[in-house]
């Protein structure tokens, strides 16, 4: 009969030590979820950003052809400006 209850012990033991550790997984896959869905969502943010910076310089590109004094003169005084600090 001891024999039987220290098996039964075991078994109890064994399953509650498996009901943890399945529990813990699941903490674990949902926290992978999370982490997995934070980054596609700044991926997605720093994507957008990339596409601003392009745009923008393609926009400072596009008026430095347009206006090259006015570029130059901008250029020198960003340079005197930045020179100074």
């Amino acid at each position: 009969m001891e024999s039987e209850n220290g098996m039964a012990s075991g078994l109890h033991e064994s399953a509650d030590t498996a009901r943890d550790l399945a529990h813990t997984i699941e903490k674990g896959a949902d926290a992978l979820d999370k982490a997995s869905q934070t980054t596609a969502a700044v991926a997605q943010k720093v994507e957008r950003v990339t596409d601003k910076a392009a745009s923008a310089r393609d926009a400072v590109t596009e008026r430095a052809r347009a206006h090259p004094f006015a570029a130059i003169g901008v250029a020198v005084a960003v340079g005197f400006v930045l020179g100074r600090r």
